[in-house]
């Protein structure tokens, strides 16, 4: 019957995606007759010129969100030895997960009850047949990912988002209709209480809080009124682990091994009366330790999760032994865990030393880089006799170079000095000459130049049609100037030349790094020694003004915020305040996935996680980070411990 079912929904994407297609341009349409602005106007164009471009990409893509492909298992965590291999979240990518989950928010408003209907009867079939909302907004996402004017894109995925959340209400419907045609009845919605009872919580974590359960388990079984503390204990006790065993958000070996330290907190309640004191009690938190790590590496998707639960069985096996019920026993247990964890992160931190070393590298790269390039600017602006070509090398391409040998031989290197006199050779090399005394020299300085020049491109490896661009340039203006005769006189002073702009592919991109010597194993060098092999001493922007060399004396200015209010200066605070062993939730990949932040760089520009996605390891920049938490897409976790949530959902029952 699944198999029918998905056979069914897959003969229907055609005609879905053509209908939405069609009702996107539709409200389009409507868009520019209300507007008539030209970002309506330009998203109708775009739209009109593009869809059928889109529509092969967003069916193959609606078939996959049918059949997902479940993520591989990891058998072994890959040592990222550059930043070419990193998974790393930039802004852009923040972007998509924004857009994501706003296209999640218009499909779950308009066709929640629908999708939520399927999904209980799909729910008794054995596999996944229920349509889902990320996979969907993941798809139309990816399709039109050509749509590149940014606010006429904006406009063009909202509506295609209300198209697709109308053709999935109706798709979802039909379905659920075809389902109970072929005999299949939901499992049934969870009873709604018309006017549920409000109940008083209790706070594991205040002193005395699970004697006050005890009391109220107690007095709600008029049947026991007469049972000894003892008795009344393992009752409460016996219906806590009912209510763990139910826990929801525990995978079912987890809760089983947890259910297993049953006996032995039994066993222990009679002599040690602190035991029912707060969850602060090294058995409770020995629960809440387990449970919360063990939620973080979902067994199915996370290497570490088996891990963790071969050791933890381990741990239980021993406290299930008579003798080994006493405080100080948990307390050793508990140690353990926690040294677990601690020995878990760092072996985190030694797999992934090449890939943090990369971001701190890249840290400096952009700290450095607008630094140098204001320096060649003010350089580049006091010659008259700059072409536009060569401008644009000397900000983009030269600049990089610079920095690229500071961060790889230091500032004070023969190569870095040898980079900054180019730029004055360079230049003095295209004032004109006035006599044969001159010609004679430049072409006596001119070999030495274009070797400088050379070895600047080859530490970038600027590509080879870049590379004929500028020495073409070069030649033709050498050639004049080495054959021109002495002019009448001085020409007239160039007016001040403007900032050539640089383009953002420009600016930002960078060429891979030239091959490095090869290393000593990671295992044979500490953290710092490698540091010191790797990375020249970090550069203090304060000592630039002391240098002879006139590389770039300017301090660090501080890029600030788009704004300087609302929800992008709180996410930068959130952020700031992040440290490493915090646990989080993000958003990425079109799903909400934990992680542990792993790392931040110095300067705080960026973060590493350690999750189940992309391979265990992912880092973000501090942009994208800030996006995220400012659209509500990246939180710490302050969620219940699992004792919390068992207590809590005592009650509740207790209640009804």
């Amino acid at each position: 019957m699944l198999e029918r079912h998905l056979q069914a929904l897959e003969a229907k994407l055609p005609e879905l995606c053509r209908q939405l297609l069609e009702a996107t341009e539709q409200r389009l349409r409507e868009g520019v007759q209300r507007h008539a602005d030209d970002t309506a106007q330009a998203a109708l164009k775009s739209w009109r010129s593009q869809q059928y471009a889109i529509e092969p990409g967003l069916l193959d893509g609606l078939r996959s969100a049918l059949r997902p492909t479940p993520a591989p298992v990891l058998k072994e965590r890959p040592v990222l030895q550059d930043i070419d291999e990193l998974t790393l979240v930039d802004e852009d990518q923040a972007d998509q997960a924004i857009e994501i989950s706003r296209i999640i928010q218009q499909i779950e408003a308009r066709a929640e009850w629908e999708l939520r209907e399927l999904t209980q009867l799909t729910s008794k079939l054995p596999g996944e047949g229920a349509l889902q909302p990320a996979a969907f907004a993941r798809a139309l996402s990816e399709a039109t990912a050509g749509l590149a004017d940014k606010p006429a894109r904006a406009l063009c995925i909202s509506a295609a988002a209300s198209a697709l959340a109308e053709q999935m209400r109706e798709l979802a419907q039909q379905a659920t209709q075809r389902l109970r045609g072929w005999g299949l009845e939901p499992a049934g919605f969870a009873a709604i209480l018309p006017e549920e009872r409000v109940v008083e919580d209790i706070d594991v974590s205040r002193h005395g809080a699970l004697l006050d359960l005890r009391d109220r388990v107690h007095a709600a079984d008029p049947e026991h009124q007469h049972d000894s503390a003892h008795e009344q204990t393992a009752e409460m006790l016996s219906q806590l682990f009912k209510q763990i065993m139910a826990d929801p958000d525990l995978e079912p070996q987890v809760k089983e091994t947890i259910c297993r330290l049953q006996a032995s907190i039994f066993r222990l309640a009679v002599d040690e009366p602190e035991l029912l004191g707060s969850e602060q009690h090294p058995t409770w938190a020995l629960i809440n330790q387990i449970a919360a790590h063990a939620g973080d590496h979902p067994l199915a998707s996370d290497p570490r999760g088996g891990q963790f639960l071969a050791f933890v069985e381990q741990l239980v096996e021993r406290l299930s032994a008579p003798e080994e019920a006493s405080v100080a026993a948990f307390s050793r247990a508990l140690n353990d865990v926690r040294g677990f964890i601690d020995h878990e992160q760092e072996e985190e931190l030694q797999a992934s030393v090449f890939a943090r070393l990369a971001l701190t590298k890249k840290e400096r790269h952009d700290e450095l880089l607008p630094l140098l390039r204001q320096q060649v600017l003010e350089q580049a602006q006091a010659s008259h006799h700059l072409s536009p070509l060569l401008f644009e090398f000397l900000l983009g391409p030269w600049s990089e170079a610079l920095t690229e040998s500071v961060l790889e031989h230091g500032e004070e290197s023969e190569l870095t000095l040898a980079l900054t006199t180019c730029i004055e050779s360079l230049l003095a090399s295209l004032e004109p000459t006035r006599n044969d005394a001159e010609r004679s020299a430049l072409r006596q300085r001119l070999p030495q130049l274009i070797a400088q020049l050379q070895r600047g491109m080859d530490l970038i490896k600027l590509p080879q049609a870049d590379r004929d661009a500028v020495l073409d340039e070069l030649m033709q203006i050498h050639r004049e100037r080495t054959r021109m005769a002495a002019p009448a006189a001085a020409p007239a002073a160039a007016p001040a030349r403007e900032p050539v702009p640089i383009a953002p592919a420009q600016a930002e991109a960078r060429p891979p790094a030239p091959a490095k010597p090869a290393l000593k194993p990671v295992d044979e060098l500490s953290e710092d020694q490698l540091l010191h092999e790797l990375l020249p001493p970090e550069t203090d922007a304060d000592q630039w003004g002391n240098q002879e060399t006139s590389i770039a004396a300017l301090p660090t200015v501080h890029m600030g915020l788009d704004d300087d209010t609302g929800p992008l200066v709180a996410a930068a605070r959130w952020t700031e305040q992040l440290q490493p062993g915090t646990r989080c939730k993000l958003f990425l990949q079109g799903q909400w996935v934990s992680a542990n932040l792993l790392w931040r760089s110095d300067n705080g520009s960026f973060f590493m996680f350690t999750s189940q996605l992309a391979g265990g390891q992912h880092s973000m920049t501090r942009r994208a980070l800030e996006r995220l938490r400012a659209e509500g897409l990246a939180t710490d976790v302050t969620g219940a411990s699992l004792m919390q949530r068992a207590v809590t959902s005592m009650l509740h029952k207790m209640a009804r």
